[in-house]
């Protein structure tokens, strides 16, 4: 049985049935304790969300300096392509005789 600390504030709140089940099918020994203990959970979670957060961050910024590397790579070989297509064009109208 888990101890009840001697500083609980007591509050009435209003919840609807749904969340009340909710609550109620949780480990605990009371509401009070099964409410307190979904909280909690939330609140440890709050570090972890924010620590998941900084790391999908950091990998969008890596992926996006990926991406503009290829991009100014790929702008490079289209520059190239077409720099070759106007020489053979020039190329191509270069009177034979």
């Amino acid at each position: 049985m888990t101890a009840v600390p001697d500083d609980l504030i007591k509050k009435s709140i209003r919840l609807p049935a749904d969340l009340d089940a909710y609550v109620d099918q949780q480990k605990g020994t009371t509401w009070t304790d099964k409410l307190c203990r979904i909280l909690e959970d939330y609140r440890s979670g709050e570090e972890t969300r924010a620590e998941r957060m900084a790391y999908y961050e950091n990998w969008i910024k890596a992926s996006q300096k990926k991406i503009d590397e290829q991009n100014r790579q790929i702008y490079t070989v289209a520059r190239a392509l077409d720099h070759l297509h106007r020489a053979m064009d020039d190329l191509n109208n270069l009177p034979f005789t």
